[in-house]
């Protein structure tokens, strides 16, 4: 197990210092270990055929070495099985979507989490390059999809997110966006790879809810916001699309009301439809602290939720998109928030 306290060389990390961490692919992958988000040659290895696997060196793979069954190589042994198993599979860094360096991926992730422009962190790492000498250079494409692999972490974590939003008299914005993955890296994007999400944010108390629903009818999600938002008092104002209500979260459900068709004067502030995990990711967790090594530090701390990998030689499954029912979370709410009211008018004489 790895505590959430701060690796020494992320106590002072800047971007313009950040390099003594991911200048290099030994330093980047010596860092990782440490962090706990890659296996080192040193870990429990995985058994197959009754045994502990041996370690290889294979300059092809992301880490660099490789799992392979010791009864291939084992003299006068029955069996010839040739598995072999690369260590940084269920990884952050998984080859599978990792194209680049181990450095380079450690680089972007940090330039992320500190909230670096694509276009400043693409001028930055490239003049790092260039001073060592190395010819090639990453291109905007490239940070731009590592950015969204960092998002997706980002996403699923909001999405697991448990809080009640809204008070009485506050003010709860509420937009629907859609996640796309593309098949095979390219092509058209089709119905059933297309992810439904919704997003709540209080707005004085800056909380806010994300997660993948299974219906996007309004009738089916309009009981699941309200056992959501506190509605004792129709004073609950709700926004959508970047329109303001004059009805209360109560009365647009009674109503059937759909919110971005209610115009007004007063605009809110937008919902950012692209980047809504991250903009709720950000609020919940990186906001409250005061550095970047402490925001680096929860970062990493999620993505071994959502990438586990190898852990004691057994690959783990990690966290994916929180997915909900409205219908059926909308009586779980409901039996919950019943039996707190019945808690609290106990009184004890």
């Amino acid at each position: 197990m790895y505590s959430n306290k701060i690796h020494p060389k992320l106590k002072s990390i800047s971007v313009f210092s950040m390099m003594e961490i991911c200048g290099d692919n030994t330093s980047a992958l010596l860092f990782l270990e440490e962090s706990g988000l890659v296996p080192s040659k040193k870990s429990i290895p995985p058994q197959c055929c009754g045994i502990p696997m041996k370690v290889e060196n294979d300059v092809r793979r992301k880490l660099g070495w490789m799992w392979r069954c010791r009864s291939s190589v084992s003299k006068g042994s029955a069996s010839n099985c040739r598995k072999i198993l690369n260590p940084s599979d269920g990884s952050f860094f998984d080859g599978k979507f990792c194209h680049i360096s181990i450095a380079d991926a450690l680089a972007i992730l940090f330039c992320f989490v500190m909230d670096v422009r694509i276009i400043f962190a693409l001028k930055h790492l490239n003049a790092y390059r260039q001073r060592k000498g190395d010819a090639t250079s990453l291109s905007t494409g490239t940070i731009t999809d590592y950015y969204s692999h960092c998002r997706e972490v980002t996403e699923i974590i909001s999405s697991h997110t448990d809080l009640e939003l809204g008070n009485l008299g506050r003010i709860v914005l509420f937009d629907e966006t859609f996640l796309a993955k593309r098949k095979y890296n390219r092509g058209r994007f089709s119905e059933e790879l297309t992810i439904n999400v919704v997003g709540l944010f209080c707005k004085e108390d800056r909380t806010g809810l994300f997660f993948k629903i299974n219906h996007t009818s309004i009738e089916n999600l309009w009981p699941y916001i309200a056992e959501l938002v506190d509605q004792r008092k129709p004073q609950n104002d709700v926004f959508s699309d970047e329109e303001e209500s004059d009805y209360s979260l109560e009365d647009a459900f009674h109503k059937g009301r759909i919110l971005n068709s209610v115009s007004s004067a007063k605009k809110t502030p937008p919902l950012s439809h692209q980047n809504m995990g991250a903009a709720f990711y950000r609020r919940h967790y990186l906001a409250k602290f005061e550095t970047d090594g402490e925001r680096i530090t929860t970062f990493l701390q999620h993505i071994r939720e959502v990438y586990p990998g190898y852990q004691g030689g057994v690959l783990k499954t990690g966290l994916f998109l929180k997915e909900i029912d409205p219908i059926s979370e909308t009586s779980v709410l409901k039996k919950r928030k019943l039996e707190e009211k019945e808690e609290t008018e106990i009184v004890i004489i």
